[in-house]
């Protein structure tokens, strides 16, 4: 990537920024001294930040993020925009409801004159009430009123998400299909093609 000219994003479950934090500084401090840094960062599950400027990223901007209400372990999210970058947090589009749908949306300009839409998207898979179908369901509609407002906004958009769809099998889960569909309805295209996730030998 080193010469690369092109905007570049890191997406990244982190299952608790405070307990890896120095491992992920020591990562991102190791590419900076490789004259390399990627312009976003996005974190999924940075859980609960007691004293959120204690996280400070060299060569990046505050931390925007957003946690779980009352203090609820797990999820979360989060974006490191590179210095220099100019953007702008997106509150309507950011829609936060622990354990069903959590995001944040920035617009970044890229060029004088030119932004993109960038959002961090987590869904989580352990509501304490709901069945997984129904966790599923709501998920599903609040993500959907989300790309409805995105193509009415006719801006280039990148979704970086961790949504607990195995999109290896979408011919025989069809909850996983649904999604996909979705995100073709309206002009997105899964750019992954690799498994990003693998736990002895299993994806």
């Amino acid at each position: 990537f080193k010469n690369s000219r092109k905007f570049s994003f890191l997406n990244w479950n982190i299952c608790s920024l405070p307990s890896k934090w120095s491992a992920f500084n020591e990562f991102i401090s190791c590419l900076n001294e490789k004259k390399y840094s990627f312009d976003i960062i996005a974190l999924q599950e940075l859980w609960q930040l007691h004293e959120p400027n204690t996280y400070k990223l060299p060569g990046y901007q505050t931390l925007i993020f957003r946690t779980r209400a009352n203090k609820v372990q797990g999820g979360g999210v989060g974006l490191f925009v590179r210095e220099g970058l100019k953007f702008k947090v997106l509150d309507n589009l950011s829609i936060f409801t622990d354990r069903i749908i959590e995001t944040k949306f920035i617009e970044v300009e890229t060029s004088p004159g030119n932004t993109i839409i960038i959002a961090v998207i987590y869904r989580p898979n352990t509501h304490p009430s709901l069945t997984p179908n129904a966790q599923l369901e709501q998920f599903l509609m609040s993500f959907e009123n989300i790309l409805m407002e995105l193509d009415r906004s006719k801006k280039t958009c990148y979704l970086l998400t961790d949504s607990n769809f195995d999109l290896l099998k979408v011919d025989i889960h069809a909850r996983s299909k649904e999604f996909l569909d979705t995100l073709y309805d309206y002009k997105f295209l899964q750019i992954i093609t690799k498994v990003t996730r693998s736990v002895n030998g299993s994806v």
